[in-house]
């Protein structure tokens, strides 16, 4: 190669090695700018809960004019536990009875969403105040509100797959109750890849059986469920808990005495606390709670019986 080729061949790279780095310098400028204005939005921020991926805290947002709750965490972990949750919560758009997710910001060298802040405690924070649950007319207002907000989970494709009661809280706000935590939800177009979702004594029985089958390995294998009846199931057991302030059983399993008796005496947890459910709502929890999938109601089949149910008992 000649000097003058190679010199040309110098001063190429050095003017592409001096347009990367201007390009890298610039990306740099944009980023710590918009992170500037980033923490100049939100004020008054105090710190709710720290958890193994992320730290949740709650802050005033000058631009949306309301408190919301922020969620930080390192890039890393946003890529390898939170990114899934994120669009999934973006999906859900604006629901009144599911939690809001606003959007994505990079601060400070870590990744911030923008949520609700829901802090009228969960629903296990207000039960522990009662010794008998909701009223029935408490109980039928938040009832038709979570299943709105798990029809409208269902209708975007989505399957939260860990409903229970604290994962439910209610806004100080509007006074509505708010499905959250999108954590083990997924698409249901999309291979199921783990058994491993949920709270045991929320686990659908088809569920529990799997897991059992492969001895807890929660391997997927030739499993094949319907992830959505699975919700039903768990919201079933969260409306009994709000009516009775107490879990039918530890398990839906053959192996707990609890379940048996259901199957066997269709008695729903304590026999004197399942005579004292409305009879209405005994349908209610049985066809949410139906141990075949098949012949288990689905979200849009509770809202119906729910809105019919308050319709009927308005006009007496």
């Amino acid at each position: 190669m000649t000097a003058t080729l190679q010199s040309t061949v110098n001063a190429q790279a050095s003017g592409l090695m001096t347009a990367q780095k201007i390009n890298c310098l610039r990306a740099d400028f944009h980023q710590k700018r918009n992170s500037y204005k980033a923490e100049k939005r939100f004020v008054n921020e105090r710190r709710l809960q720290i958890g193994s991926t992320a730290v949740v805290s709650k802050a005033f947002d000058r631009r949306l004019g309301c408190y919301v709750a922020l969620k930080r965490m390192e890039i890393e972990r946003y890529i390898n536990a939170n990114k899934k949750e994120f669009h999934i919560g973006k999906a859900m758009g604006q629901h009144p009875n599911v939690v809001t997710t606003y959007e994505k910001l990079f601060i400070n060298k870590q990744v911030c969403i923008v949520m609700d802040c829901l802090d009228g405690g969960d629903l296990v924070d207000i039960l522990a105040d009662r010794e008998a649950g909701f009223d029935h007319q408490e109980f039928l207002t938040f009832a038709r509100q979570l299943a709105a907000g798990l029809s409208h989970i269902h209708s975007k494709g989505v399957a939260h797959r860990d409903i229970k009661s604290d994962n439910i809280s209610v806004s100080t706000k509007d006074g509505q109750a708010k499905i959250l935590d999108f954590g083990e939800s997924q698409f249901v177009s999309e291979p199921m890849v783990s058994l491993k979702s949920g709270t045991l004594p929320y686990m659908a029985p088809e569920l529990v059986s799997a897991i059992e089958e492969c001895r807890g390995q929660y391997n997927v294998g030739d499993v094949d469920l319907d992830l959505m009846k699975t919700d039903v199931w768990s919201m079933g057991i969260t409306f009994y808990s709000m009516y009775t302030s107490q879990i039918p059983f530890g398990c839906a399993s053959l192996q707990d005495s609890g379940f048996r008796n259901y199957l066997q005496r269709h008695v729903f947890g304590a026999p004197g606390v399942w005579a004292a459910v409305d009879e209405d709502i005994k349908i209610l929890l049985e066809n949410m709670c139906e141990p075949d999938p098949e012949l288990r109601w689905s979200m849009d089949m509770v809202v119906k019986y729910l809105n019919e149910l308050c319709k009927r008992e308005s006009h007496k």
